[in-house]
């Protein structure tokens, strides 16, 4: 159904110009793309082989290892004994060699993460490696083109070397690949018009889709795994055997009390009120989103990126205090954020569900305790997707 819908929204759309490919496009240039692909340069690889690999994995993982083979990756977690998210990763099944696993994770986190598995690898037949950067690149391929397909482009998939596979946290997010470097320069990348943009492009994307990723939104030994959204976007199994941190993350899904998680916030601009019409003014690179991302703060925003700074921008000081402008109540903390302007918090949402048009405050500078009345604390609005709506109860 849902690549039904996006077919159908692009379809009025004529198919884009052919365009040569040549220098990385901006991210204003890229907002207009239906097919994009970007290097995921703040990943990395590291590689889990043996004749033990996969039974090693899931008591590890929280997602199920048993449905992991070439063509279906799988998004997990690696947890500590209290439950608490260490990082995650995409573990991807290697083709070529049977029993080996790629495991696509943040690069800052890959040493934590290789000490990690290592603690448990007595008496077992595994191994690990590393996997210089120069070997092979994370390439994430996006747009409504990307996401509506069934495959993309022949002509990619079969490139020697390269691994091409659906995101399995979102469809909207389109396709991860892993190809040689060697490649990124090649025809396969530039086929069927993708144009090649800044990872901000790919960080957008996410944000604005409360996607977790990487150690900036999910601080080692802090957050829990729904507080990250992670049982919503497919990294945890209820039903797999045990694992490492299991029994905090099956009682927290099966009583249903989740107070807090990452949601999409964004700083509210001069004239971030006045009327827009959402749907002639939504860029077409993000014209696959669902409904509940396109809302008209957002519309101004974007419309205004080439005022705004570069993707590195910070919105507001690193894991800065999140309040009610209103009354000064803490709600959580700002994770990770882009442009200055976008960004993900993890909130207590209860209020935010009481006042949806309600504004928010963080501090700009540092420290990231200012007043929400002082002139320092920029202005926030929360994006609230539907997993956090109380379960509608069928009428008698």
């Amino acid at each position: 159904l849902y690549r039904s819908a996006v077919s159908l929204e692009i379809a009025a759309a004529p198919p884009p110009p052919q365009e040569k490919r040549g220098a990385m496009l901006t991210m204003v240039e890229a907002l207009a793309q239906p097919r994009w692909h970007t290097v995921l340069r703040s990943r990395a690889l590291l590689a889990v082989r043996g004749g033990e690999a996969r039974t090693f994995l899931q008591g590890l993982v929280t997602n199920d290892m048993a449905d992991v083979r070439p063509g279906a990756p799988a998004h997990v977690a690696f947890l500590n004994r209290q439950g608490r998210v260490l990082c995650d990763a995409h573990v991807i099944a290697s083709v070529a060699r049977p029993g080996e696993f790629m495991l696509d994770c943040d690069r800052a986190v890959r040493p934590a993460l290789h000490s990690h598995l290592r603690k448990f690898r007595l008496r077992v037949d595994v191994e690990f490696d590393e996997l210089d950067e120069d070997a092979l690149a994370v390439v994430a391929l996006g747009g409504p083109y990307v996401a509506a397909a069934d495959a993309f482009p022949a002509g990619f998939a079969g490139a020697e070397g390269v691994v091409v596979e659906r995101d399995p946290r979102r469809p909207e997010l389109g396709y991860r690949a892993l190809l040689p470097h060697a490649a990124l320069g090649g025809v396969a990348l530039g086929c069927g018009g993708s144009r090649e943009v800044p990872e901000g492009m790919y960080q957008l994307t996410r944000t604005l889709l409360a996607v977790a990723d990487g150690e900036h939104d999910m601080p080692s030994a802090e957050a829990l795994p729904a507080e990250a959204n992670l049982d919503i976007h497919r990294a945890i199994s209820f039903k797999k055997g045990c694992y490492l941190g299991q029994e905090l993350t099956a009682r927290t899904h099966f009583t249903g009390v989740v107070r807090k998680r990452i949601l999409p916030v964004v700083r509210l601009a001069e004239g971030w009120d006045a009327p827009i019409d959402v749907r002639s003014e939504w860029p077409r690179a993000l014209a696959h989103l669902p409904a509940w991302c396109k809302q008209p703060v957002v519309a101004h925003a974007l419309r205004a990126m080439e005022e705004l700074p570069g993707p590195e921008a910070p919105l507001c000081a690193p894991a800065a205090s999140v309040s009610l402008a209103a009354d000064g109540s803490s709600l959580g903390k700002l994770r990770s954020s882009l442009c200055g302007t976008f960004g993900l918090a993890v909130l207590r949402f209860e209020k935010l569900l009481a006042d949806e048009g309600a504004q928010l405050a963080c501090a700009e500078g540092e420290g990231g305790e200012a007043q929400p009345s002082s002139e320092e604390a920029v202005r926030l609005h929360a994006i609230l997707p539907p997993w956090i709506r109380p379960a509608q109860k069928p009428s008698s």
